[in-house]
């Protein structure tokens, strides 16, 4: 498990809780005057988005490149593998990184990603509407251990539980 949290002034970071299993990752977060759950379930093949203030949830099919971030990045990007680096007393794979979002912001800086594609940090500077501001991801608290609450839901579609 994590914390991540994203710093983009000059707006204020946010703070995004992440659980890791072989088969899930669960993500919460709180924005927009509400709080999210997302769980992305390889075993169901589906994820599962919770809005627990609104108390309403949807299942979507899973993006088969949900549990990859190089293969997730790679789709509006490049990465140039730099090469080992040790980041936060971790053993990591640096690379550069360059793209585009969808939205067509432009990004570049760098990337650090464990040997088994966990992100640990991404810096650079991003670029839209002839305005540069810098971008930073930081996964903090780390811990490794089997995160409780990854359960599965009771029911299948859309609506309330």
């Amino acid at each position: 498990s994590a914390t991540m949290v994203i710093t983009y002034p000059p707006a204020k970071p946010l703070t995004i809780r992440i659980a890791y299993t072989a088969q899930r990752v669960r993500r919460e977060m709180a924005a927009f005057g509400t709080r999210f759950v997302t769980i992305v379930d390889r075993t169901k093949d589906r994820t599962v988005m919770l809005f627990p203030d609104l108390k309403r949830y949807a299942i979507r099919p899973l993006d088969e490149d949900a549990h990859d971030t190089v293969k997730q990045l790679a789709r509006n990007a490049t990465l140039e593998k730099v090469g080992p680096d040790r980041l936060d007393g971790v053993e990591t794979v640096k690379y550069r990184i360059a793209g585009r979002s969808p939205r067509g912001r432009a990004f570049t800086g760098f990337l650090w990603l464990t040997p088994q594609n966990i992100m640990i940090r991404m810096e650079g500077r991003t670029t839209a509407n002839g305005k540069t501001r810098k971008l930073t991801i930081a996964m903090r608290d780390r811990r490794i251990r089997d995160p409780g609450g990854l359960r599965e839901g009771r029911a299948e579609g859309e609506g309330r539980p």
